[in-house]
């Protein structure tokens, strides 16, 4: 299965990431890491 998400920054709430992935969970920790390079400066 696959899966759309949205990510909103919430130090800036402007900044927002629409990806898709099959494991949304590892996706989501890798963005919350900064190992996106598109989101790395807008981790929590």
């Amino acid at each position: 299965m696959k899966y759309v998400y949205l990510i909103r920054s919430i130090p800036f709430p402007d900044q927002r990431y629409v990806g898709i992935t099959e494991n949304i969970e590892k996706r989501i920790s890798q963005h919350n890491n900064g190992c996106s390079k598109h989101t790395k400066k807008y981790k929590p």
